[in-house]
């Protein structure tokens, strides 16, 4: 029988969830409630697949760093409420191998990891198209990076005010100080030609379509 590491807050031992793993020939050797925990668990059961919720405590894709880490081999599936498309282009470069709803009920969930264990893509078609499209973006979005000379930390703060984002909210993410961010704001909008920066953020939401 093939073992399967959960990382789930939403699971417990002997569930209906554990069960109807065991039912399709899954066999749950850890539960785990944070990304620590999942550390720790992949290490000492090395599983052939995992099911990883986004948002596990310490962080889904932390999780899985650990997971492949230990186990480079281990097939991944994310569980996730939801996921914007950074996070879809992410999960796959980390190298999840299925996007799972967290709705799915428990046959179709079981019959996925299964599937996954397989080999077999486990990509809601929805989704699948989702991630083709936000490859794209990102693409394009390198493309006129290079094309206005900005860094690569300009361009990631040119995105977060594309984005709404304030300066406080920059600061806070990218772990600096605001007159950090303001000194950015400023180089950049001289080498795009812009006043402001919402002029800023509209010619990038213009360039990217």
């Amino acid at each position: 029988m093939s073992t399967l590491l959960i990382a789930d807050t939403d699971v417990a031992p002997g569930d209906p969830t554990t069960l109807a793993m065991r039912a399709v020939g899954l066999e749950v050797v850890s539960i785990c409630r944070s990304a620590a925990e999942v550390a720790v668990a992949a290490a000492q059961h090395r599983p052939d697949v995992a099911l990883v919720a986004r948002d596990l405590p310490g962080d889904g894709f932390t999780a899985i760093d650990h997971l492949l880490e230990v186990r480079p081999d281990v097939i991944v599936a994310l569980r996730c409420t939801d996921l914007d498309d950074g996070d879809l282009v992410t999960a796959l470069r980390i190298g999840v191998r299925g996007i799972l709803p967290a709705h799915l009920d428990l046959q179709s969930l079981a019959t996925s990891m299964l599937a996954a264990l397989r080999g077999e893509a486990i990509i809601p078609r929805e989704t699948s198209a989702r991630v083709v499209s936000a490859y794209q973006r990102r693409e394009a979005s390198k493309r006129a990076a290079a094309e206005t000379a900005l860094t690569p930390r300009e361009w990631e703060i040119l995105e977060l005010l594309a984005g709404g984002a304030s300066t406080s909210d920059i600061a806070e993410l990218l772990t600096v100080g605001k007159g950090t961010v303001r000194t950015h704001i400023s180089t950049l909008r001289r080498k795009l030609g812009v006043a402001s920066r919402e002029d800023a953020a509209a010619a990038l939401r213009e360039r990217l379509g």
